[in-house]
């Protein structure tokens, strides 16, 4: 493969590989900027617990929200580590992961957070190697500015940096189920040789075994496979093989994937018969009467004596997905605050959450469809047609908590997009496209660079900034990371007496541990006159109840990056005690 894209990169190989270099040299110095700065959010030390115990217990039982993989690449950085046993602990039985991880921390808060700033080196590993990917995918079908191009938009793109940043399944998600398309996209438009076919499969089940989203692609991708063979288009234009043929390579393809998930969860009780795995006891994080699977799936239609061939925490998870999308979740958008998703929501997301040079990007390969009166490559219409596909589904999602949920879509996006301004510029004098190649460029890297190091807050200047952008979402941007900066402003401004919601019990031990003195303060609680008090934005903005009513009238006097308010009570309110 090395020698193919050496030959790919022709007489000036040596400045695309330094150009290469460089931007991932950039990308890991913006990503590492600051990281140890950001508080640890609620959902990183449920992942790290996962990364953890994937290694010391003989099952993956505390996988059901999410496949292995990621978590299990992430542990990686804690072995040989002189940790507790996360499988002998009370809450390990009832595969309580939340319990399990709060327990972990009590231990000893100080070498957990270490623990954690080292594994967060390992997510930014997925980052690297998606836009790694990105140059890769453009250079073999495209050419080398396609490549540097969509390598550009990944890595200098704020949305991504930013969750490359944090112990969390999406950036890995992102990663594989990006890698995955455009290797089936690569596949169909026949640029992968007999090697590189499977490739496919193998990514795929990489891509299932990340996140419960990457089970979606397996019906897509035969869908895809079997209407590009029906239709002649792509690589079956000119040489169609037998239907046998393909259909060996989709059952061969499947028994990839269905081996891979078992190996995952460790062959934890998969084989059971449908009885057995009916009567399995499920967490009681998810289920509390401990019969999700008889209720949310159609088990209880299939004869008892039915083995199923997955693990039994694998098909739970999938339920439990299920199950939580239907419940839907507290989010804010547009201004209000919502239950049950948005359809705008993701769309809304995508166009102000991304730098202007890829969303101009984008537009630039509509408009040269548009001048030209082509049809799209058969790469460019396997990624889009998955993009598109994926879009719909999520904007029925009920879950709305940000754009990291949507993150595999931002890495097609730049596959896209790379393309989109490399095709734009045909319409061009060829003495400008260079000029105008670079000017993208910097305008993606100049996004990132003013974005550093919160990342997670911006928004591009289509939403109007952080300011405006903090106004339509607020949930996958107040993620609790501020509570660094949030110690750094009381001790310097010696705002005190403070009250603070917290909000988890999680997040308190970050609030012992950084020092902040403060007292608690629930919904229906007045400060005292005289007194400071601190919100975070996701507290007030997402709840539909009437809390903190002190609050209304009052300005904040100051704010962290938007996401924590903070306000003086007057001398003359209502109240001298804490009710």
């Amino acid at each position: 493969m090395l020698s193919s894209v050496l030959e790919l990169l022709g007489r000036h190989r040596i400045s695309w590989i330094l150009a290469v270099l460089a931007v991932l040299v950039a990308m890991s110095v913006l990503m590492l900027h600051g990281y140890r700065d950001k508080s640890p959010t609620e959902d990183e030390w449920a992942h790290l617990t996962r990364g953890i115990a994937y290694f010391q217990g003989q099952d993956a039982r505390l996988h059901y929200a999410h496949p292995p993989l990621a978590n299990a690449v992430q542990g990686l950085a804690t072995l040989g580590k002189d940790l507790p046993r996360l499988d002998e602990t009370a809450h390990w039985a009832r595969a309580n992961v939340g319990q399990v991880a709060l327990e972990f921390i009590r231990s000893d808060y100080e070498r957990a957070r270490g623990l954690l700033m080292q594994v967060r080196v390992v997510t930014m590993l997925f980052g690297l190697l998606l836009a790694s990917y990105a140059f890769f995918w453009g250079l073999a079908l495209f050419g080398p500015w396609t490549g540097l191009l969509a390598m550009c938009f990944v890595a200098f793109n704020p949305t991504i940096i930013a969750q490359a940043r944090y112990v969390t399944t999406d950036m890995p998600a992102a990663t594989m189920l990006t890698i995955a398309i455009g290797e089936l996209s690569r596949f169909l438009a026949g640029s992968t040789g007999k090697v590189a076919t499977w490739l496919v499969p193998i990514w795929l089940a990489l891509a299932v075994v990340t996140k419960h989203t990457g089970t979606l692609l397996v019906p897509i991708f035969a869908a895809l496979l079997c209407a590009y063979f029906a239709l002649s288009k792509g690589r079956f234009s000119t040489a169609r093989p037998p239907w046998r043929r393909l259909l060996l390579y989709l059952v061969v393809g499947g028994c990839m994937t269905w081996l891979t998930v078992n190996a995952a969860y460790k062959f934890d009780r998969t084989f059971l018969t449908v009885g057995s795995l009916l009567e399995t006891p499920e967490s009681s994080q998810w289920s509390s009467s401990g019969q999700l699977l008889e209720k949310t799936t159609p088990l209880t239609a299939f004869p008892q004596w039915l083995p199923v061939p997955l693990p039994h925490v694998y098909v739970y998870g999938l339920a439990s997905m299920r199950q939580f999308n239907r419940r839907g979740f507290p989010s804010y958008f547009m201004g209000k605050p919502q239950r049950f998703g948005h359809v705008a929501y993701f769309p809304t997301m995508l166009a102000i959450k991304n730098p202007p040079a890829m969303l101009l990007g984008l537009l630039g390969g509509a408009l040269w469809l548009i001048r030209k009166r082509r049809r799209p490559s058969a790469a460019v219409v396997c990624v889009g047609v998955i993009t598109l596909i994926l879009l719909a589904l999520m904007m029925g999602s009920h879950i709305n908590m940000g754009i990291r949920h949507a993150l595999p879509l931002v890495g097609t996006l730049t596959l896209l997009a790379g393309r989109g301004v490399t095709a734009f510029l045909e319409l061009l004098s060829t003495r400008w496209a260079p000029v105008i190649a670079g000017a993208f460029i910097m305008s993606s890297a100049f996004s990132a660079i003013t974005a550093s190091p919160f990342y997670l807050g911006y928004f591009n200047l289509f939403a109007g900034g952080r300011a405006r952008g903090h106004e339509i979402s607020i949930y996958g941007e107040d993620w609790g990371q501020d509570r660094v900066y949030l110690a750094r402003y009381v001790e310097e401004h010696n705002l005190y007496p403070l009250y603070y919601n917290h909000m988890t019990r999680t997040r308190y031990e970050e609030v012992k541990y950084l020092g902040i003195e403060s007292r608690g303060l629930g919904c229906r609680a007045t400060p005292p006159a005289g007194s400071y008090a601190a919100l975070h934005a996701l507290s007030f903005k997402t709840t539909t109840k009437d809390c903190w009513k002190w609050r209304h009238g009052l300005t904040p006097i100051a704010h962290i990056n938007h996401h924590i308010f903070i306000w003086k009570i007057p001398e003359a309110g209502p109240s001298d005690t804490l009710r």
